[in-house]
């Protein structure tokens, strides 16, 4: 819910993303008024240690569901991600693949013009 709630925009792609989990977890969908943005120590006692990770994971799948991840969305997964100790790198190689697992075809094109621009101006620095 956090995730889906962070734009104040809830796509109907995210809602039943976040609608078929709780269903897969034997829960009935949440009220309207249980949508919001939670922060991970209010959630943290919900969610056994051993879960969290894959939780993360799921959070960067549906930050993504409707296209594209919003900045405010990224940065509750991130915050979930930091809270809970996943590491960045896995957070980030998430949301890249969930990015362009969701993207059309011409925009992964310019996804990955934008990533080599970058990673070769990067690479051409001097310290």
């Amino acid at each position: 819910m956090s995730v889906i709630s962070a734009d104040g925009e809830i796509h109907p792609s995210e809602r039943a993303f976040v609608d078929a989990f709780l269903a897969s977890e034997g829960m009935a969908p949440l009220a309207d008024d249980e949508i919001r943005v939670y922060s991970p120590q209010e959630v943290a006692r919900y969610v056994p240690k051993h879960r969290r990770e894959k939780i993360v994971e799921l959070m960067c799948e549906v930050a993504m569901v409707d296209g594209l991840g919003d900045d405010a969305e990224l940065r509750v997964v991130r915050a979930y991600g930091s809270a809970w100790q996943i590491p960045e790198e896995k957070v980030e190689t998430w949301l890249w693949g969930y990015e362009h697992a969701q993207s059309s075809a011409a925009r992964q094109f310019w996804l990955r013009i934008r990533r080599f621009v970058l990673s070769s101006r990067w690479e051409n620095q001097e310290p």
